[in-house]
């Protein structure tokens, strides 16, 4: 097969710390924050999901707490996550201090945090009004009834939601979290010095599956500032034993206010995400077949090219030899069909010039795979190399970034290219983004997760800034999976960054476009 040799295409990113925008990115980019980084080094045997009933509201026949005994009679169990997957409904309190009778609330909120729809059970006057515990002494008829009408007001909202079920972790006499074991996997959580925490996922062999951090952030300053570390609170299961949702809080003083609780999200390995794992990771290895890798009308998205004829299946560039790659953080996601999915990967390759020591290149790969007669193949792919963001800036400033040239390409599907026009106009929504929307940065380690994380940034950096001067769209075969193409211009006011954007879209429940993964480049 024909090798195909292309430059690199730099990516210019986001960072950040917990969900306060990052200052100083070189891109301008960087009011993306970065909630929580995912290392998925490799996949890991499935977990046992046999035949379950269909996911529904799980209910607490004989709930020890008294207020949920005379609101709901059988309480619900929560949290539970909405139909679609995108938000969590759970109960939330905004007592400051002992009381008898404690106010609730059940908060319904994106995956990724963000502000909460709030169902009140016992606001603060019904709960001051109380002088026992409602165990000891229960309330009048006039309060049941008030209880039991919001009671079914909650339920009325929670319809369609799925309740989670708790996994046991051990703590220990400090009670700090010990290993957990789900299946063979075991789940570890582990703090440093209360300024980030570390989630990690291992499989039988000792290997990390999946890796999420979780750093401190801050607000304010001066004397006013806040600072907001994390700490481990809770993991649960779906009831089809396929996703983890792991519930993190923050440590704060009382005057900054409470931060509501976030969510990290891990879809289990199985062993169908074995084999994409090793399709994707294989698109670097030289000794693979790559007719057994690429569809037949593959594309590489190389900058404002499209190949369609040829893959790359080598790393060359002049008289530099090619010796091997190690992959890390690799994160893949299913279309909502199960017929397409779509892969991100950081990897780093061994090149060996002549007369020269070898040296390890980082680079990253996005991926949308397509399943087909012959099994899953890659059916769009992108690779870039990272570049320090304060070198982008110092170009673009001194001129050096040159314009892009357009797509001479098929401009294809019209309601893909509007779909991503219109984040550049609109923005984004962080409630409805994707809860596993990952976007790749420019810098090392770069790397952005979470749909409503990602939001906060683009709204804040690349909304109403972005202009749009030339796109294609395609289709996977099943019609319901796509990927944009795009040159952008980012505003930077006295300056101007050039873009190449490679996007991925599936389509929700109600047929609309939605943003699953994007990768910037230059």
């Amino acid at each position: 097969m024909r090798a195909l040799l292309w430059a690199a295409v730099f990516v210019v990113g986001c960072k950040g710390k917990g969900s306060t925008p990052a200052t100083g990115s070189a891109s301008g980019s960087g009011s993306t924050p970065v909630a929580v980084v995912v290392d998925a080094a490799s996949a890991a045997p499935p977990v046992d999901a046999t035949a379950a009933p269909a996911a529904t509201l799980l209910f607490d026949d004989k709930p020890e707490d008294a207020t949920l005994a005379l609101a709901f009679g059988k309480a619900p169990k929560l949290p539970a996550i909405s139909a679609d997957g995108t938000r969590v409904a759970d109960f939330h309190s905004d007592s400051t201090g002992p009381m008898p009778v404690q106010p609730v609330l059940v908060a319904i909120r994106a995956l990724g945090g963000g502000k909460a729809e709030e169902l009140e059970l016992v606001d603060l006057a019904l709960a001051g009004a109380a002088e026992e515990e409602w165990s000891s002494k229960p309330p009048s008829d006039a309060v049941k009834k008030t209880l039991r009408d919001r009671g079914a007001a909650i339920l009325k909202r929670l319809d369609g939601f799925q309740s989670l079920v708790p996994v046991e972790v051990p703590v220990d006499s400090s009670g700090d979290p010990q290993p957990a074991k789900i299946g063979d996997l075991t789940f570890k959580a582990a703090g440093a010095d209360d300024e980030s925490l570390t989630l990690t996922l291992a499989d039988a062999k000792g290997r990390v599956v999946r890796h999420t951090k979780v750093e401190s952030y801050g607000e304010g300053s001066g004397d006013s500032a806040c600072t907001f570390r994390p700490m481990f609170d809770r993991v649960f299961l779906d009831q089809a034993n396929t996703k983890l949702y792991i519930s993190v809080g923050f440590h704060w003083r009382d005057d900054c206010g409470a931060p509501l609780q976030r969510y990290s999200v891990w879809g289990l390995p199985t062993a169908e995400e074995d084999e994409l794992a090793k399709l994707v990771a294989a698109q670097f290895d030289t000794s693979v077949d790559v007719d057994k890798l690429f569809a037949t009308d593959a594309q590489l998205v190389n900058g404002s090219d499209v190949a369609t004829d040829s893959i790359p299946y080598t790393i060359k560039a002049g008289n530099e030899r090619y010796t091997g790659h190690e992959d890390a953080n690799l994160e893949i996601s299913r279309s909502r069909d199960g017929q397409t999915a779509w892969a991100s990967l950081t990897t780093k390759l061994s090149i060996l010039p002549q007369n020269e020591k070898g040296r390890d290149d980082p680079w990253r790969a996005s991926s949308v795979l397509a399943r087909t007669p012959a099994g899953w193949r890659i059916a769009a792919t992108t690779w870039t190399a990272p570049r320090a963001n304060a070198a982008v800036n110092k170009d673009a400033k001194a001129g050096r970034l040159p314009s892009l040239a357009a797509f001479t390409a098929d401009p294809g599907d019209a309601t893909l290219r509007a779909a991503f026009a219109k984040l550049a106009t609109d923005g984004l929504d962080g409630d409805a983004a994707s809860a596993e929307l990952v976007a790749i940065g420019s810098g090392p380690g770069e790397r952005t997760t979470t749909g409503a994380t990602f939001a906060k940034g683009w709204n804040a950096g690349w909304k109403g800034k972005t202009t749009i001067t030339s796109s294609i769209a395609r289709l996977a075969p099943s019609g319901t999976t796509g990927w944009v193409a795009a040159n952008v211009e980012l505003s930077k006011g006295s300056y101007k960054i050039p873009f190449h954007v490679f996007a991925v879209f599936d389509k929700t429940q109600a047929g609309a476009w939605s943003l699953v993964h994007v990768h910037f480049s230059i």
